[in-house]
């Protein structure tokens, strides 16, 4: 099963008989337990995808699946699959590079490039619709490379991990532009922890551990200069960051724990 449907799969004329051959598949029997699902999770994983059809969706959110495939012009297209049948709920149309990383308060958050002008914007959508609820400019973030968001305390966070870099936060129910921060560094790892926003920071030489002003974004203090430095989840009120011997990764690491600023 999982042979056939990934030669359909790849033929990117015929995506949509990859969608109708994996429910007919499902609809067979006598099938084994777990078998039934066992071609929806081929379709929806990342890192199948990533090999034949490029970068995959958010993955399950509210009994959907999020899948992004391409056309025969490379165009991007999303569809939203049930995880109960397979089914699409909804589809985008071909347009530009699109990719929905992020989900709060059941509204899927993601960027979407214009073909024209190849500038990313930052798009809100109802995942049971796909219905647009807001799209914002990202300003000097639009043109960069790598992007990336996530959702987190009633903020959406939008960086960039590759020189020049940046990282933008926005309200979650409007989509106003909040702050825009360290714009010439690379940034990977967001987390919050309190009032503050932590981040991995690159200069192009070494990596250090920023922390920012959820209010406006301004750098409160910076430190653990590492090429290897990994933030954790922020969870229970601890931050947890790794740092390993510089140079070799997860040798001689050493993890700290931060608390909420009091």
């Amino acid at each position: 099963h999982h042979q056939r449907l990934a030669l359909l799969l790849r033929d990117l004329h015929r995506h949509d008989l990859g969608v109708e051959e994996a429910a007919r598949l499902r609809r067979q029997r006598p099938l084994l337990a777990g078998q039934r699902h066992a071609v929806l999770r081929l379709a929806l994983d990342p890192e199948f995808l990533g090999h034949v059809l490029g970068r995959g969706g958010v993955g399950a959110v509210d009994g959907l699946g999020f899948v992004k495939v391409y056309d025969a012009n490379y165009r991007t297209i999303v569809h939203a699959l049930s995880l109960n049948d397979g089914t699409t709920r909804w589809t985008l149309p071909p347009g530009g590079s699109r990719s929905f990383e992020a989900m709060a308060g059941r509204v899927l958050y993601g960027l979407a490039e214009e073909e024209s002008t190849y500038r990313s914007k930052l798009q809100a959508l109802d995942p049971q619709t796909g219905t647009p609820l807001w799209e914002s400019d990202l300003g000097l973030l639009a043109d960069r490379y790598s992007l990336h968001v996530t959702a987190l305390d009633g903020r959406v966070y939008v960086y960039s991990d590759v020189q020049p870099g940046g990282l933008a936060a926005f309200d979650t129910a409007t989509g106003s532009m909040v702050w825009v921060a360290v714009p010439d560094l690379g940034v990977s790892n967001v987390q919050v922890l309190g009032d503050l926003v932590y981040c991995v920071g690159y200069n192009g030489t070494e990596k250090r551990l920023y922390a920012l002003n959820g209010v406006d974004g301004q750098v409160v203090w910076s430190g653990l200069p590492n090429s290897n430095l990994t933030i954790g989840l922020a969870t229970d009120r601890v931050l947890l960051v790794a740092v390993s011997t510089p140079g070799v990764m997860g040798i001689d690491t050493t993890v700290s724990a931060f608390e909420e600023r009091k």
